[in-house]
């Protein structure tokens, strides 16, 4: 017995006891329940001078003496299982909320790139046909992909400002008629004229032309 510890509405309990095997197996066997101390006392007052020692019985000569001894052999195991138990569940609740983390994470960088890809679409630098090969690709080096649509000119989109400019254009004569917006951008790729490009349209535009436009 190693100290004495003061419990307000019980008593005076001893702390940090060490038992010997014997007695540990008693007492797990319910052959002693209690335990009895040796103490002087005042005849007048009853009050303790001091305490000699506490020794294991079955009938303890004061009332009041909680029985079940044993249970001073567990609480140690049991705290230790519960706080186990404890820490096992605050372990699972921080992989969960680390779980939802990463799939947050993912979720928020997969729109990302998706943002990414569908702007170089929008401004013409990736053919809409070309979308979803570039999208597999950027989800494993964005950077990558990036660089080499950075490089690219933008070949994919004619600005609605422009087909109206060009369809404007060929109404008034500045094209000639037969001449759409999509031909007008094909001579500005290309670097045609206007005037070069209706001509070949008209050469092959036969029914029997495999090359018909």
């Amino acid at each position: 017995m190693h100290g004495l510890e003061w419990r307000p509405g019980k008593g005076l309990f001893a702390v940090q006891v060490e038992w010997t095997e014997a007695a540990k197996s008693a007492i797990q066997a319910d052959e002693y329940r209690y335990i009895s101390p040796v103490f002087t006392y005042a005849p007048k007052t009853g009050e303790v001078i001091s305490l000699y020692n506490a020794a294991l019985t079955n009938v303890p000569a004061l009332d009041g003496m909680e029985s079940a001894v044993a249970h001073s052999l567990q609480p140690a195991d049991d705290a230790l299982k519960e706080m186990s138990a404890q820490l096992e569940a605050l372990k699972a609740s921080i992989l969960c909320k680390d779980e939802a983390h990463e799939s947050l994470k993912r979720r928020i960088e997969a729109d990302e790139v998706e943002r990414i890809v569908d702007g170089y679409v929008g401004t013409g630098k990736l053919c809409p046909a070309e979308r979803d090969a570039a999208l597999t690709l950027a989800r494993h080096d964005i950077t990558a992909v990036q660089k080499i649509l950075d490089a690219r000119p933008s070949f994919f989109v004619m600005q609605s400002d422009e087909c109206n400019t060009a369809h404007h254009a060929g109404a008034h004569g500045k094209y000639p008629a037969n001449l759409n917006p999509d031909d007008v951008r094909i001579c500005e790729l290309t670097g045609r004229s206007p005037e070069e490009f209706a001509a070949l349209k008209v050469k092959y535009s036969t029914d029997d032309n495999p090359f018909h436009i």
